[in-house]
């Protein structure tokens, strides 16, 4: 059985994946444009322009960013206070995000 180290790697990488993409739609949003869609289905609009954008006043790719900082950073801890307390803080952000994705 694998460590936790390649299970860690992953973990960061994918938070990696999100920060950057998190960053790019605030830097978009911040600059009076709208994100382009990569997949092509082109409701990037609808979404930049819905009231769910925003959250108490406050673009929802900035909490992005600080939750995608959040678990990439716990995913760098080591031993068991780490292991736990990083799962709690990815659990938490992950659920975080999840609800605020929702309808």
């Amino acid at each position: 059985m694998p460590g936790e180290r390649p299970f860690r790697v992953i973990v960061a990488l994918l938070a990696l994946m999100g920060l950057a993409i998190a960053t790019y739609i605030a830097i978009s949003e911040a600059g009076g444009g709208v994100p382009v869609c990569f997949a092509g289905s082109g409701g990037c609009e609808t979404v930049a322009a819905s009231r769910y954008s925003e959250l108490a006043g406050v673009n929802v790719a900035l909490l992005g960013i600080a939750g995608y900082l959040a678990i990439g950073v716990s995913s760098l801890g080591r031993g068991d206070i780490a292991r736990f307390g990083g799962m709690a803080l990815r659990f938490g952000g992950a659920s975080a995000g999840m609800s605020a994705s929702g309808p």
